[in-house]
């Protein structure tokens, strides 16, 4: 008799000719997430073929044009649609709420206006080991890991006022007052506590599904900075000029994505931070006129510091370095 072997149940039961994967789960009380019945209208029924990939049978038309769509590997298969020939062992891929809502993307609310100067908390996560965690798994589960670990985070961030950052990696990045709250560093803080909490109720997750311990590092900063939008783009920069380090705030945006210091006149790239002219407003010998008497402030050429910063699915995402 054809046998299927799900986890991470670590069930062993018969499947029938002719039943899907998913009726044969239904029918001995394995709780197998579905939300269409099984008319591959979507994807919270997918398992990962782990052995015995040769006894499924082929994808049919509505399983095909999905897959296509979401670009799922050939051992990502949904239940609701495959029937077997043989032995079968696979892992189901949704098996909470949480990993429901994966499923959906919704778009990220936006940064408020922009273009002043503003005291602004900044949180970095990562995970703790990464690399052997990244070792011990298949690429799938890296990114599957990833994905369970940052929605989660991205949630307790928007939840404390904050805004999301680039996810670099295993690394979560996310400002606070970027509106000008006052308390944006308790915010940080608040969410930072709660990571931790989300990490702690992975953990068994983790053990169960890899048998992996699982855990994070976080740190807060709180600085000063500013974020400038410009033609639909956005830049974020250091809030002062490298030439003399004055305040930045009252700079010019060029309509060619640059920024031109209010005091010199030094004009910078907002993409990258190159010089693209250098203290035009500076006599030939690097004197400020009406301030003679500080000599050459021409000699400390130096590139802008921003920080990368692009939209992305309704939300506009910043990298702030904290080092």
């Amino acid at each position: 008799m054809t046998r299927l072997h799900c986890l991470p149940d670590g069930r062993v039961f018969p499947i029938r000719d002719g039943e899907t994967i998913l009726q044969a789960c239904v029918r001995e009380g394995v709780p197998h997430a579905q939300a269409r019945g099984g008319q591959a209208k979507c994807s919270t029924c997918r398992v990962w073929v782990l052995d015995g990939l040769e006894n499924c049978a082929g994808r049919k038309t509505a399983e095909q044009s999905l897959a296509s769509r979401l670009t799922f590997a050939s051992q990502i298969r949904l239940a609701c649609q495959t029937t077997v020939t043989g032995d079968v062992r696979f892992r189901r891929l949704v098996l909470d709420e949480l990993d429901l809502d994966l499923t959906t993307q919704l778009a990220r609310k936006r940064l408020g206006p922009c273009g002043e100067s503003r005291e602004i908390a900044i949180l970095f996560a990562d995970i703790r080991d990464f690399t052997r965690l990244s070792q011990a798994l298949s690429a799938y589960d890296v990114m599957y890991v990833l994905n369970r670990c940052m929605y989660q985070f991205g949630e307790i961030v928007e939840s404390n006022g904050g805004h999301i950052d680039n996810i670099i990696g295993d690394g979560i990045m996310a400002l606070f007052g970027v509106n000008g709250e006052e308390d944006a560093p308790l915010r940080g803080i608040k969410a930072a506590l709660e990571m931790l909490q989300a990490v702690d109720r992975m953990k068994p997750y983790m053990a169960a599904m890899y048998d992996q311990a699982f855990d994070i590092k976080i740190g807060v900063h709180y600085g000063e900075a500013v974020v400038g939008r410009l033609n639909g783009a956005v830049f974020a920069f250091n809030n002062a000029c490298p030439h003399l380090n004055l305040p930045a705030f009252a700079s010019v945006l060029t309509a060619d994505s640059g920024i031109q210091c209010r005091w010199h006149e030094s004009c910078f790239d907002l993409a990258t931070g190159a010089i693209r002219t250098w203290c035009d407003a500076l006599t030939e010998g690097g004197i400020a006129v009406g301030h003679e008497e500080i000599g050459n402030v021409s000699k400390n050429r130096r590139p802008m510091v921003v920080y990368p910063a692009r939209t992305s699915d309704g939300g506009i995402w910043v990298s702030f370095e904290t080092g």
